[in-house]
């Protein structure tokens, strides 16, 4: 049996209705995701420029140094941090 054009135009709003439901509610998690996601950018630009500064500051409390002799008259490469002691930092190694 044929449904009358009421019942279709009814049926018709009622799939309208309920898709602009659905819709919305997927524009308002799009919307909260691009929030959290800004959110999170702007922490690890945060982050990432913290540990730069930290580095850079750790940097300069240190000074390389290259063709020093050790106790024994082998070479050591390494840096010698604010208190004079030689290290053994990134890059840095005792050749005996």
């Amino acid at each position: 049996m044929d449904k009358s054009p009421e019942v279709i135009r009814a049926e018709m709003e009622e799939t309208r209705a309920a898709m602009q439901n659905k819709l919305e509610t997927l524009e308002g998690q799009v919307r909260q995701t691009v929030l959290e996601a800004t959110e999170t950018v702007a922490q690890v630009t945060e982050t990432v420029t913290s540990v730069k500064d930290s580095v850079e500051k750790n940097r300069r409390s240190h000074y390389w140094q290259r063709g020093q002799r050790g106790t024994d008259g082998s070479e050591c490469h390494g840096y010698r941090g604010k208190h004079g002691r030689l290290g053994h930092g990134i890059g840095g190694e005792y050749r005996g």
